[in-house]
């Protein structure tokens, strides 16, 4: 986080919807938690709240984005491949830290799949 700010919103948002709200069902915290780096093994909830912050109406049309969209509603598994790759891209391309969960998100689902 200290390498990039930007991913402490994350974590920060399980722990308030923790103490602030109560909430104590793991699969929603690890889903707020996860939402930006992903992690192998995810759930379905995970999954889908990840893919939902990637793709939501109000993203900026990003390279592959109504491919990325298409492919959320048909496998759920292969759009995380998807997302995962394009973050890496771009995290790269920014020159910017990458946190090693965003990595081991793309090869897990990327080897799972058998597809980059």
């Amino acid at each position: 986080e200290q390498a990039n700010p930007d991913l402490l919103h994350a974590k920060l948002g399980a722990v308030i919807a923790k103490e602030k709200y109560d909430i104590q069902n793991d699969d929603i915290l690890n889903a707020i938690c996860y939402h930006t780096t992903g992690k192998p093994d995810m759930t379905e909830l995970e999954k889908i709240i990840y893919i939902a912050d990637y793709m939501e109406p109000n993203r900026k049309m990003l390279d592959g984005l109504k491919e990325v969209r298409q492919m959320a509603f048909r496998d759920l598994n292969q759009a995380m491949v998807m997302i995962s790759h394009h973050i890496l891209q771009y995290l790269q391309e920014k020159q910017v830290f990458i946190d090693p969960l965003t990595q081991e998100t793309y090869d897990y689902y990327k080897e799972m799949t058998g597809k980059e």
